[in-house]
């Protein structure tokens, strides 16, 4: 069965600093500030994981939106003083 994602930033300056992506009864969280794991640390962490389901509907313009929307979250992290340690993901989608 293939689920509808939705990709979504939340913001709080200073505070919060995250993209979640939501298909059926799951969440995958990118946050490059407080993330629990290294894969939700990197927008390639969590870009491997998108890559690997099979259950997402649409999946190439999900991951396109994942990241544009990870990183602009980046632009705005680093412009509220904060340092990305991850690597920028700059290609398309493989």
């Amino acid at each position: 069965m293939l689920f509808q994602a939705h990709v979504e930033t939340v913001i709080v300056p200073k505070t919060l600093y995250q993209v979640t992506v939501t298909f059926g009864n799951k969440k995958i969280f990118f946050d490059p500030k407080d993330g629990k794991s290294v894969m939700s640390r990197t927008i390639d962490g969590v870009l491997e994981i998108l890559k690997g389901r099979k259950d997402i509907k649409y999946k190439e313009g999900v991951i396109t939106d994942y990241l544009n929307q990870a990183r602009a979250l980046v632009r705005r992290m680093e412009s509220d003083g904060f340092i990305y340690t991850g690597d920028r993901h700059q290609g398309g989608i493989q």
